[in-house]
């Protein structure tokens, strides 16, 4: 890093926390594609315990999320069957290619789809997706609180009727 001009530090920064963005998604498909093949159970491991093994760093912090993802991804395709892909209009299908692609951490995707879980029932159906991409948008710019803090706004343009009065 000495040898780095000044004025390339933030362009290096950039370079490098792209590249750890794009290695959580890659975490995250890897780990799917072993809890989908069995691997965690037949070492007689959840998903976590095989991740803290496998991924040590994770240890550190970021691991719940990763296994979350993980065991979540590999839950939804068996439902629809192995070779189904997961649509593009449900909550998962809206935040993985995210993931996947480096723009949303585990964190965040994880804290999306708990939010939508709490907010689905409220919701009109059809604004499901919508209210969902929002969320990512939200996280992406602000950040897992900001995100937080638009359930009003949501119900009140997305709501059921009445239900942001229910709410307050």
């Amino acid at each position: 890093l000495e040898s780095v001009p000044p004025q390339d530090l933030a362009g290096l920064l950039m370079l490098v926390d792209e590249l750890g963005a794009a290695a959580a998604g890659v975490r995250v498909a890897v780990a799917a594609a072993a809890v989908s093949h069995g691997v965690p159970a037949a070492a007689g491991q959840r998903t976590r315990e095989w991740l803290a093994d496998h991924a040590p760093s994770l240890r550190q912090g970021g691991l719940a999320p990763v296994a979350k993802l993980a065991d979540e991804l590999t839950r939804h395709r068996a439902e629809l069957s192995t070779c189904a892909q997961i649509s593009a209009d449900h909550p998962l299908g809206i935040v993985w290619p995210d993931v996947a692609q480096g723009r949303v951490l585990p964190a965040l995707a994880v804290g999306v789809l708990d939010e939508i879980d709490r907010l689905t029932p409220r919701l009109v159906e059809a604004a499901i997706p919508t209210v969902t991409r929002a969320l990512v948008d939200l996280g992406v710019d602000a950040g897992l609180s900001s995100m937080r803090r638009l359930r009003p706004a949501l119900l009140a343009r997305y709501g059921q009727t009445g239900e942001l009065e229910r709410v307050h």
